[in-house]
């Protein structure tokens, strides 16, 4: 071991003499030699007994010296640091409560009706319960540290060591009962707060005052340490320690917990303070053989799985957890990757996303001797700390973001509300009569619509479960061998009938769960059942949720609402469409509605482990004492025969079945929230209707009133916009690696703002040239408009789409925040290109010339592709709303369809205002009327024609004033399609059949897409 160390280090300057790691490897066998180099390195010697312990100090110290310059970062400035984010962070909460404060005045502001339509909508049901529980959790300023882990894995150990003193009790048993909570306190003290109350004093908590003369550990024990049966329940629930430590000060509270896996009392103690851990730290014993208690952590994992509400999980972060290794110097060298290859791959079967550097191996024994001793860290605790030092800053900044998209939801639900309101005020009773009619008539269609869909998916969700079945006995069936083969030296070598029974049933049961788990990581049944049901539940709901988005369009414009809808917030003007809501109408209907975050969880846990009860029920009916008689003559031919029974018993008839299903109830539970999405959201939408109709004052005096509402809820969201986007969002691309020169590198000007050629810095230290949209205005005008681009660009991943690598932003010296997005550079413009030559323009050539046919492929090939992008652009539920060749890139030859900023999600859209250039304005568009996918079709028929013809559309309109041109327009105003070369046959019907008057005689572009690829055979 000395050697190994030794080809590892190097020798370097100290406080002491010069000590080499080959004079350290020379004073391997020697205890007074190594101690002498200590000496020499003015290390402590204190407390070492032997020489592998003074070697471990030596080597400990050259390990930190080879570092060189490299600053350690102690256990009391990790947590220092964590202390200047949580006052970072409380600045902001404080913040925040303000906009929660004046958005429960709003709320608690409206008529009872009104709040019962919000107490309705799924996603913000019980608003007023979950508006103060985030109010109280944002007031708190205790920021808990979670440790748990396996029994005797060294969770005290390792909490005395971050702490830097010896405070909880530990030892060589299972130890910790009860919650300890470790908090600053001016004085050291603790209260021990009791299950029951004490039948004497009728007192619920135990002062306890601690004795100088006395450890601590020693007074603390009896109060968190339980002996004899631990299964039985302790009298104390918690007990609260306050320490004088100068880092706890911020509020930042440690956590230790009973070892997980004890009893499902104790694991219960643990998940109920998950919700409120800002940092979830795991510790496992390596020392113990196997490594990971896979069975511990997962039925940790299935409990949780087990809690249905959705809020609880919301607020449970699986990245926000650390796993530690403890006692790693128990696992000999030799081993050591191998059993690194196995913790990691069972911890990848017990928790969701993890990732390498959520893992961590560490002896707590030697790093807090180390340090105590010698102030040394070693670098496994050092890398530890780090761990934690990153971890706290991200689970603050999800309580934060948590609360933002809670509180964002509900205000844009209540402007929903708002805009229906003052819709059906608007109306005449005869009106509002019909609407309502037709609205309820098209949601009950739909409810039995996407309870005929749901029934098709319940059946193909059957035929996946039955055949991951048939899967997992075909591959039973062909591992028979290693279920089967064993040696004598693996039976069990007890005399006692039923400790033979029980050992065998469990030496069993662990060879047939391993197989069991090969089948399972080869196949990975579960997360594809999950993959294939979401899959198709998008498919098949793409039509519902078009339907949806219809009715909700229908229920919130008409009847000279769209005039009334557009208000001032702020110092704005913020329409109706971009207070929307930002999420598309899948995400609204049912993923982001059913909590999806406890699924993989749910799929985690489903890892089948075989039922031991289930297994010792099989043993207890083959084993017989005349069975037994023949053990002891030949143990591996009775292992072998009782394995083959067991494999036998174990997949005939419904055993296999009743496995698989008890491990796929939480798909099942996810399935039915799914199930239940549509029809909860629909009833939503009835009762609001229902409300509506019922409401007797119909008139400007109502719209008065409602529109007063809607004024407050805009602002409102603006305030939480703003705050947002300046002290809780984090950003993808720090604005240090963008390197720009806007006095050189101007490009264009946008809908929103400027863009600008720039690189972006990689880590590697290469760059990348990219586009730099900046905004053009301050935040506080646009907050609304970045939001919904970059919303709409994050979901774009398409060839034909411009591609969006990130968002930035950096506050200028006047306190101005200036924001900026991050795109794929293209080459230029296919207007450029089209315009500035005439090779590439059909028109310009004698028709079937060579030049001709050129021209009309080049034509034919990027029609294909803006086709495709705008298709896909539909298919994601979104409008562009200002499709012109200005808009359309070029980058190696390939169209990328860029300038999202105006797109839409096509349920918030309305007649309200002529987005987009008006040259290329739908007719429906220019009539005030609601509009959706057709009104990109009709401009795409305009380019088409542009592209054929290599001019601007209506040139000969250009004198007309707008409104002249508008009614033009209206009356059935197109381009001409005339001259020697017009496009004829299949080119002129798409042209006209894309700008037809009627919106639902135009194609689809997936339509238009197909259209063009079969013109491509026609043409050659």
């Amino acid at each position: 071991m000395a050697e190994e160390r030794s080809s590892s280090l190097t020798s370097g300057s100290d406080g002491g003499s010069r000590v080499s790691a080959e004079e350290v490897a020379s004073a391997a066998d020697d205890l007074l030699a190594s101690l002498d180099l200590l000496v020499r390195c003015s290390l402590s010697t204190e407390g070492l007994t032997s020489v592998e312990e003074a070697q471990d100090r030596l080597y400990h110290h050259l390990q930190g010296r080879a570092r060189g310059s490299e600053p350690q970062r102690s256990p009391s400035k990790v947590m220092g640091a964590i202390q200047d984010e949580v006052k970072r962070d409380s600045h902001v909460r404080v913040q925040l409560l303000k906009v929660l404060s004046q958005a429960e005045e709003y709320l608690h502001g409206l008529d009872q009706p009104q709040k019962d339509q919000l107490d309705a909508a799924p996603g913000v049901q019980g608003w007023e319960d979950k508006l103060t529980w985030y109010q109280d959790r944002l007031t708190r300023n205790d920021c808990p540290i979670l440790v748990a882990g396996e029994t005797s894995a060294g969770k005290s150990s390792i909490l005395n060591m971050l702490l830097g003193e010896e405070i909880l009790p530990y030892s060589l048993l299972s130890t910790t009962s009860v919650i300890c909570e470790l908090k600053y306190g001016a004085k050291r003290c603790a209260v021990a707060h009791l299950t029951e109350p004490d039948p004497t004093t009728g007192g619920d908590t135990v002062d306890i005052a601690f004795q100088d003369t006395v450890p601590v550990m020693q007074q603390l024990a009896p109060y968190v340490q339980q002996r004899g049966d631990r299964s039985a329940p302790s009298p104390y629930k918690k007990v609260e320690i306050f320490w004088p430590l100068a880092y706890l000060k911020g509020g930042i509270v440690i956590v230790d917990s009973p070892g997980i896996g004890e009893s499902d009392d104790m694991t219960k103690h643990v998940i109920s303070y998950l919700p409120q851990a800002f940092a979830f730290i795991y510790v496992i014993n390596s020392g113990t053989a196997g490594g990971v208690q896979e069975d511990r952590l997962q039925n940790l994992l299935k409990m949780i799985s087990e809690k249905k509400d959705g809020d609880w999980l919301h607020h449970f972060n699986p990245e926000a957890a650390i796993f530690v290794c403890n006692k790693w110097d128990q696992v000999p060298g030799k081993e050591a990757d191998e059993v690194k290859h196995d913790t990691w791959k069972k911890l990848k079967r017990c928790w969701p996303g993890i990732k390498e550097h959520q893992l961590y191996y560490l002896s707590a024994k030697t790093a807090f001797s180390q340090f105590r001793a010698a102030g040394i860290l070693t670098k496994d605790f050092e890398e530890l700390t780090h761990g934690i030092e990153e971890l706290l800053p991200a689970s603050l900044h999800n309580r934060l973001e948590s609360t933002y998209k809670w509180l964002s939801n509900l205000l844009k639900r209540s402007a929903f509300c708002q805009r229906v309101q003052i819709c059906s005020a608007l109306m005449s009773a005869d009106q509002r009569q019909r609407e309502y009619l037709d609205i309820m008539d098209r949601i009950d269609k739909l409810e039995s619509r996407a309870e005929a869909v749901m029934q098709g998916l319940e059946k193909e969700l059957n035929t996946s479960v039955r055949q991951a079945i048939e899967s997992l006995e075909t591959y039973l069936i062909n591992e028979k061998q290693t279920i089967t083969r064993w040696t004598e030296q693996e039976a069990p070598t007890a005399k006692d009938f039923s400790v033979i029974n029980e050992e065998t049933a469990n030496l069993i049961r662990q060879r047939l769960q391993t197989v069991v788990n090969c089948w399972k990581d080869s196949t990975r049944p579960f997360q594809k059942i999950q993959d294939d049901l979401m899959r198709r539940f998008q498919e098949e709901f793409r039509p519902v949720e078009d339907q949806v988005a219809a009715i909700r369009v229908a229920m919130e414009h008409g009847g000279g609402a769209a005039e009334e809808l557009t208000v001032s917030a702020d110092s704005g003007q913020q329409s109706l469409d971009l207070i929307n809501t930002q999420w598309t109408p899948g995400q609204k209907v049912a993923i982001a509605l059913t909590s999806p975050i406890w699924l993989p969880f749910a799929i985690v846990a489903g890892v089948i482990y075989l039922p031991v009860a289930g297994i010792k029920t099989l043993y207890n009916k083959i084993v017989t004492e005349q069975k037994m008689k023949t053990y002891h003559t030949d143990k591996a031919r009775f292992m072998r025969e009782r394995a083959e029974e067991t494999l036998e018993s174990f997949c005939e008839g419904s055993n296999l079945r009743k496995v698989m299903d008890s491990h796929m109830a939480a798909v099942w539970q996810w399935f039915g929230a799914l199930r239940e999405s549509i029809p909860a959201l629909l009833r939503a939408e009835k009762r609001l209707l229902q409300s509506v109709q019922q409401e007797k004052t119909q008139n400007r005096k109502a719209v008065g009133y409602y529109k007063t509402f809607y004024q407050q809820c805009l602002q409102l969201q603006g305030k939480l916009d703003k705050l947002y986007m300046r002290d809780i969002r984090k950003y993808e691309i720090d604005y240090g690696s963008i390197i720009c020169d806007r006095t050189t590198d101007f490009i264009s000007e946008g809908s929103f703002g400027a863009v600008y050629r720039a690189s972006l810095k990689k880590a590697d230290g290469s760059s990348q040239p990219v586009a730099l949209k900046i905004l053009k205005d301050d935040i506080l005008d646009t907050v609304s408009e970045f939001l919904v681009e970059e919303d709409n660009l994050k979901r774009m991943q398409h060839p034909n789409v411009v591609r969006f690598l990130g968002s930035s932003c950096r506050k200028t010296k006047s306190g101005r925040l200036e924001l900026f997005m991050v795109l794929e550079l293209c080459d230029t413009t296919l207007k450029r290109v089209i315009f500035h030559g005439q090779q590439n323009i059909p028109a310009k050539h004698k028709v079937d010339s060579p030049a001709f046919i050129k021209a009309r492929e080049f034509l034919r090939t990027n029609a294909l592709q803006i086709a495709s992008g705008l298709a896909y652009i539909h298919g994601n539920g979104l409008v562009h709303r200002d499709l012109k060749l200005d808009n359309i890139l070029m980058k190696k030859g390939t169209v990328k369809i860029a300038d999202l900023g105006l797109a839409k999600p096509m349920e918030i859209i309305a007649g309200t205002s002529h987005a987009g250039a008006l040259l290329y304005a739908a007719p429906e568009k220019l009539r005030g009327e609601v509009y959706n996918f057709k009104a990109d079709v009709y401009s795409f028929g305009l380019l088409l024609w542009e592209m054929w013809y290599g001019i601007h559309v209506f040139k000969n309109l250009e004198s007309a004033s707008d409104l002249a041109f508008v009614e033009k327009i209206k009356e059935g105003a197109r381009p001409d399609l005339v001259g020697k070369t017009a496009p004829s046959g299949e080119w002129a019907a798409m042209m006209e059949e894309c700008w037809d008057g009627d919106a639902n005689r135009r194609p689809a572009a997936r339509t238009i897409s197909e259209r063009l690829q079969e013109l491509k055979q026609a043409e050659m």
